[in-house]
């Protein structure tokens, strides 16, 4: 929770950020958003969310962030569901994934 209370400016910036590219690539594709373009935008905050290293919490909050706002523009639902559980394991991924690598750095690890 402490992490997420001096990350939620982080949270909301990548949450807006997130939302807009996936707003721009629909529109360059002629209101057409293939899996293969959102994986490309998810990538990118997962990278972000894995470098800040976030807790479940602020993971929880950005998902359902993105969730709300895709729903408030008018994608469907299956989609935003597809989305937001691949934002979830994406973050988790990354997040774990940095957490070894750090560890590898350890002396004597």
């Amino acid at each position: 929770m402490l992490n997420y209370l001096r990350n939620r400016r982080f949270v909301a910036d990548e949450a807006t950020r997130l939302v807009a590219t996936l707003d721009a690539m629909k529109a360059a594709g002629k209101g057409r958003l293939g899996p293969s373009q959102a994986e490309q935008a998810l990538a990118r905050t997962a990278a972000a969310v894995g470098a800040r290293s976030l807790g479940w919490v602020a993971q929880s909050v950005l998902a359902n962030q993105v969730r709300w706002a895709l729903t408030d523009r008018g994608y469907p639902a299956e989609w935003v569901t597809w989305l937001t559980e691949r934002l979830v394991l994406e973050c988790a991924t990354a997040v774990t994934r940095t957490g070894r690598e750090q560890e590898s750095e350890l002396p004597g690890a």
